[in-house]
């Protein structure tokens, strides 16, 4: 197995990668965490329309009902 025929981008295996991935992980979490208030913010915002238009939809339903 390996990287697939005719893909010029492919990888077969990288040599001594975990500690190279550990590091980046970590750059990037640290570079990041000063953000994390304002990520979980737009996350937050980004799930409340679903959540009002699922409860907009139960009132309809409910309002139809009766």
């Amino acid at each position: 197995s390996g990287a697939s025929a005719g893909n010029p981008h492919a990888v077969d295996a990288i040599s001594g990668g975990t500690i190279t991935s550990r590091g980046v992980e970590k750059m990037i979490f640290v570079c990041l965490s000063d953000y994390k208030a304002f990520i979980d913010k737009q996350l937050a915002a980004k799930a409340a329309p679903a959540a009002t238009a699922v409860e907009t939809a139960e009132k309809t339903d409910s309002l139809t009902m009766q």
